[in-house]
């Protein structure tokens, strides 16, 4: 879920959601719903209708976003993250591939796709060339990497792959365009020793 402002951006990720909407807009009328993971991530609390009272996300209320289709068939949205440009991304995990949507949810909305040759989980900027890169790892309880760096490259994504993907456990860079030669963007491994990486965060240093 993507708050940017009301109505929310919520993400349809099963693994499986083929020729379906992959991107939804709606209203969360129960803050006690969700449950803050980072800063721009939130879990459900309670399934969807299970709030005595209130109804979280009704189907009357969420309106598609992004629908799958013949020419991008999104097999496993997954995670969401807006750009220092202001376009929103959508990590396309199963299918290798992130998904731009720009101005999401108007009439001037419009969409393009980077293939970027490996399963990803989140795909971030870093913001600053000095800074800490947080990475959580799922299959250790609690785990976070902190990675400080003051080289970080902020032309390049980070990104992680989980223990689901074709080539598993790291965290690297991937570039904003696609390589020639392989048809799709480059993604080069940085850090490993990980078991299932998945969620990212980055925290510029700040002063000198």
């Amino acid at each position: 879920m993507f708050q940017v402002p009301p109505p929310s951006l919520v993400v349809a990720s099963p693994p499986t959601w083929g020729m379906r909407p992959a991107l939804f807009q709606g209203w969360l009328r129960d803050p006690t719903a969700v449950q803050w993971s980072g800063s721009t991530h939130v879990m459900l609390t309670r399934p969807l209708g299970a709030v005595r009272g209130v109804q979280v996300l009704p189907p009357s209320r969420l309106a598609p976003v992004l629908t799958s289709s013949a020419s991008l068939n999104l097999t496993g949205p997954d995670s969401m993250y807006v750009t220092p440009s202001g376009v929103l991304q959508l990590d396309d995990q199963a299918d290798a591939q992130l998904v731009f949507i720009h101005n999401p949810g108007t009439g001037g909305q419009s969409v393009t796709t980077l293939p970027i040759g490996n399963q990803m989980d989140d795909t971030i900027f870093p913001t600053s060339r000095s800074g800490t890169l947080l990475v959580s790892d799922t299959t250790r309880t609690g785990a976070v990497y902190a990675i400080k760096c003051r080289q970080w490259d902020t032309s390049r994504y980070v990104s992680s792959a989980p223990d689901d993907s074709n080539v598993v456990a790291y965290t690297g860079t991937i570039t904003t365009t696609v390589n020639p030669a392989s048809g799709f963007a480059t993604n080069t491994p940085l850090i490993t020793g990980s078991s299932n990486p998945h969620g990212e965060a980055f925290i510029p240093k700040s002063g000198h």
